[in-house]
This record gives structure tokens, C-alpha cells and sequence, in this order.
């Protein structure tokens, strides 16, 4: 059986990646920023209003 190897994450930010608050949690991005995956954010949201996720997953 083949095995595949993630190269990329795309997410989609409402309803997947933030929490409830709308934000990132420290736990998660802790995690993200470990996996050393490449990840691409999905919004409608301007950059701007993506900035505090962005600089907590190290992107």
C-alpha cells in the first residue's frame, strides 16, 4: 500500500480554524507551527483582519 505525504494544508478560518472567540488557540497554532506543513488560509476575510492568525502560525 502507498503511503502519501501531506505537502499542504489549506483551512478555511471561520468554523475550522479559529474558536469561538474568533481566534486562533495558543494550543492549536502551538501545533501547527510544530507539524512544519506548509498551511494556507481560506477567507473572504482582507489580510488585515487575517493578521493576528498569521503572525501566531508563524506565516
Amino acid at each position: 500500500m502507498q503511503t502519501r505525504t501531506i505537502k499542504r494544508i489549506f483551512t478555511n478560518m471561520d468554523g475550522a480554524l479559529l474558536n469561538s472567540k474568533g481566534q486562533v488557540s495558543e494550543r492549536n497554532a502551538r501545533r501547527i507551527r510544530r507539524a512544519d506543513i506548509p498551511i494556507t488560509l481560506v477567507s473572504a476575510r482582507a489580510p488585515m483582519e487575517m493578521r493576528e492568525a498569521i503572525e501566531l502560525l508563524g506565516l
